[in-house]
């Protein structure tokens, strides 16, 4: 009499599961392995998907084995579909299969021909076969009938109705009944997509005369040129000597970094490589490399270097908004903002305009009570369109004052206006164009009831006529003073440096230390900010 015991079940565990597990893959999904090891690829174009694994509804897909199965009396046929991140199949399944003819029978040819009219050129046998898997989807496989599988194979074609994404390209090589191996390879598939990367262009923080070299310990800004569908979500990888140094997508601004050179001396790689989506695993993108000369010898110090040791402040534009004392930052605005980091011909530094705005830290510039206040601030810049470049803000007990300096139709102006009054003057000899980074100097005098200011270029040399006003109080302090403007719609210029000087003894000659500044309380801010408002609102 048979005795069911726990060991009777645990012997008869692996049988009962083979039989379920053979009888509900009706499409030869149980893996049979022979212990060999197959390499199998597909070419498309002049490599393979490898090395090339985007793919679009133009490429022929020609499947191979790497390693030689013509002896292999194991091997009956390869089976190719495509499968998404969910496991599921999107694609017809292409299965070559030997064909060998009876013995002393010619080869019929009774198999009916339906492939599509692009794969026109495979003069092969083929058949169709529906199958249902095991969530009882249906799924056609189109049997190619071949002589060999020691040959590159019959090409196949992603239909264009395959969504665009990241896919596993397939592959399992069968015996008569079973499969023997599964190989899987990671491809994209982006249809009729453009998905293009032109360049990596390299931006120094500092005017160079040796702008082919870059010092060590360099701060570059690095930006790539990509052009891309829509329908795609590109994510880049940056690297440099294999060290991953930034990635993230493209729409969140990730095709532009800046990175500190910390190699040492010589020819260095920087590697930039670009993918239709995020990377599920170890697939290859579209890559780009560049070569940079490293060196050791120079310095790029800035392009107010000789003047730092009278400079009030020195903004070096340099990762961040600080001072080159690392004592003093720009305030930004809107507060939730990062600043726009622009680069031009081979320089970078933040652009100016675009509802953004810049504002210098006011305790830099205390008025002395009855003396003369001398200010330059010098910029370091690079005209692109028309608008407001910057603005400074005066004011008295119930006086005040808004000096702006904007770019029309080419021009630099210099306007000083208040509650009853409007001065322009110009560089008229100035016309905008393409000649590369200037340096504009704005110079103003505060002495009590007088404020006179002008604009200057160094090369070409040309100075504006001074605005002069006369009140009837004195100015007292300073509202602010801003890079760009929150209400100017496009980018108007980069700046790559700003020096300051004001009361400084080079300048101010010896008249005495500065007053001590009172700190404005609640109401003087409030009503401070009301006044700039009002200043601000367009003349029309």
């Amino acid at each position: 009499m048979f005795m069911y015991t726990a060991r009777n079940s645990y012997m008869l565990l692996p049988a009962l599961l083979f039989c379920l597990l053979f009888t509900a893959c009706n499409e030869m999904e149980t893996v049979f392995t022979t212990g060999t090891v197959y390499k199998v690829t597909a070419q498309v174009g002049d490599t393979t998907i490898d090395e090339a694994p985007l793919i679009t509804s133009k490429d022929a897909l020609a499947p191979y084995f790497i390693t030689a199965v013509a002896k292999d009396p194991d091997i009956r046929s390869l089976t190719v579909f495509l499968q998404n991140s969910s496991g599921q199949i999107v694609m017809d399944k292409v299965q070559y299969a030997l064909f060998i003819p009876p013995e002393d029978e010619e080869p019929e040819s009774n198999l009916e021909e339906s492939a599509p009219e692009e794969n026109a050129e495979i003069e092969k046998q083929e058949s169709w076969t529906v199958q249902k898997t095991i969530d009882n989807s249906l799924v056609k496989t189109r049997t190619v009938a071949v002589e060999s599988l020691a040959e590159v194979l019959p090409p196949f074609f992603i239909p264009d109705t395959v969504p665009l994404g990241q896919y596993s390209l397939i592959f399992q090589i069968n015996s008569e009944k079973a499969v023997l191996f599964t190989a899987e390879k990671q491809i994209y598939f982006i249809n009729d997509a453009e998905f293009m990367i032109d360049n990596i262009q390299m931006f120094l923080p500092d005017f160079s005369e040796q702008s082919h070299l870059i010092p060590v310990e360099t701060l570059l800004m690095l930006q790539t040129h990509i052009k891309y569908d829509p329908r795609l979500n590109p994510y880049i990888i940056w690297s440099f000597n294999k060290k991953e140094i930034g990635k993230g997508f493209v729409s969140a601004g990730a095709d532009k970094i800046l990175w500190n050179v910390s190699e040492k001396p010589g020819f260095q790689t920087l590697r930039v490589e670009l993918f239709p989506f995020p990377p599920q695993g170890t697939i290859k993108g579209k890559f780009i490399e560049l070569l940079l000369p490293v060196s050791a010898k120079f310095k790029n110090e800035g392009f107010f270097a000789r003047e730092a040791q009278s400079l009030r402040d020195w903004y070096q534009f340099r990762k961040d908004l600080r001072d080159s004392r690392q004592t003093k930052i720009l305030a930004i605005t809107p507060e939730y903002q990062s600043p726009s980091w622009l680069g031009v011909s081979g320089i970078y530094g933040i652009g100016l305009g675009n509802k953004t705005a810049y504002s210098l830290p006011m305790d830099s510039f205390v008025l002395r009570k009855n003396e003369k206040n001398t200010g330059t601030l010098a910029f370091y810049t690079y005209f692109l369109s028309d608008g407001t470049f910057f603005r400074a803000y005066y004011r008295g007990s119930s006086v005040s004052v808004e000096i702006t300096l904007t770019v029309q139709q080419g021009k630099l102006s210099l306007t000083a206006k208040n509650e009853d009054t409007i001065r322009t003057v110009a560089l008229d000899r100035f016309v905008l164009g393409s000649d590369g980074f200037y340096t504009l100097y704005y110079n103003f005098t505060v002495h009590d009831t007088k404020l006179v200011a002008h604009i200057a270029l160094k090369e070409p040399f040309m100075q504006s006529q001074d605005i002069v006003l006369e009140f009837d109080e004195p100015l007292e302090r300073f509202n602010a003073m801003q890079l760009g403007a929150k209400d100017e719609e496009q980018t108007v210029a980069i700046i790559d440096e700003l020096a300051v000087w004001f009361n400084t003894p080079e300048m101010a000659a010896a008249q005495g230390e500065p007053t001590e500044h009172e700190a404005l309380t609640e109401q003087e801010v409030k009503q401070n900010d009301l006044v700039i408002a009002a200043l601000s609102i367009d003349e029309s």
